[in-house]
């Protein structure tokens, strides 16, 4: 919410206000990215939990294709779908 100026304080300029609000948006989406992800790896844990899922850090395996992850996306759509609800 964009508050009125104060009396006797300069106002921000709108390209200094915009920066700020980027940097909060930037930051938000961030912290839901991890959120989201620490939940699904605690699901994945749950049904697994011999797992050692600290090489998905580092993203998919080099010997998986851009088209067999494709396919995988596709696969998880459904179940996406149910889990976000």
């Amino acid at each position: 919410m964009v508050e009125p100026p104060e009396e006797g304080v300069e106002p921000r300029p709108l390209v200094e206000i915009l920066k700020g609000v980027l940097e909060k948006f930037t930051n938000y989406v961030k912290k839901t990215a991890e959120s989201i992800s620490k939940q699904l790896l605690a699901m994945v844990k749950s049904f697994y939990p011999q797992a050692n899922l600290a090489p998905m850090a580092e993203g998919i395996t080099e010997d998986c294709s851009d088209e067999q992850f494709q396919q995988y996306l596709e696969e998880m759509a459904p179940i996406a779908q149910e889990v976000a609800g």
